[in-house]
Parts: structure tokens; sequence; C-alpha cells
């Protein structure tokens, strides 16, 4: 368990002896169902949950804020993320704009890099190019 050393109110919530935000209970994240109308935010968890095919775009990159996408749907059709200024970046060191889940349980997770790179933690079974 954490040990907040300066409190922001009263006890569940403050900084740690190295200045990070914590919580005796961890941390909730935002967990949207974005549709092609708006930008998907950077942050937080989106359900990609069409079962049609569908195109999404992403926002750009917060560094140190993580972002998983999921897809909760058996449809194969291709939910297709784009990203406009910035790359997404994987452990093969390859790079790209584009991530397409089109299954069950496919989830990528990223991290903000810098305002110009994704990095990608993980993947299952997304197509990234």
């Amino acid at each position: 368990m954490t040990t907040i050393l300066k409190s922001l109110d009263g006890r569940f919530f403050g900084r740690d002896k190295d200045g990070f935000m914590t919580a005796q209970s961890g941390f909730a994240v935002p967990v949207t169902v974005p549709s092609t109308a708006k930008a998907i935010p950077a942050g937080g968890v989106s359900v990609m949950s069409a079962t049609a095919a569908k195109s999404y775009s992403l926002e750009p990159p917060v560094p140190g804020v993580r972002k998983v996408l999921t897809s909760t749907v058996t449809s194969t059709a291709a939910r297709t993320i784009a990203l406009s200024g910035a790359t997404f970046v994987s452990t093969a060191l390859s790079t790209g704009t584009t991530i397409v889940l089109n299954g069950l349980g496919q989830t990528v997770r990223l991290m903000g890099l810098s305002t110009a790179q994704y990095l990608v933690e993980g993947n299952t079974g997304a197509t990234l190019s």
C-alpha cells in the first residue's frame, strides 16, 4: 500500500514521497463508447462496440497518459482508428497511424510518449499500419 505524505482530501488521496498522485484504493479511468462524430479521447478505456465497419479518429497523445482500445463484439467488421499528426510506435520498432480492431477481445494498450507518439505497450490481435 502506498503512503500518502501530502493529503489533498484529508486522507484518501494525495502525493507520495516521489511527488506522484496516489490513492488508497487506486484510480478509476473513464470508460467511453466512442462515436464517429467526435475524436476518441487520449486517455482511459474506449470500448469499440459497433457491429458494422466504422472509422474513428483518436486524439493526439498526452505524454505519460495511458489509453486502451478494445473490441467487445464478435463481428469481424473493421473498426478503424486513425491518428492524425502523430504515430503509433510498436515494440517491433515499426510505426503506423492506423489501428484496426475486427474481432472479439482484440485490445491495444497505448501510452503517450510525447505529443507526437503513442507507444504500443500491448496488442492482442489488432492490426497496426
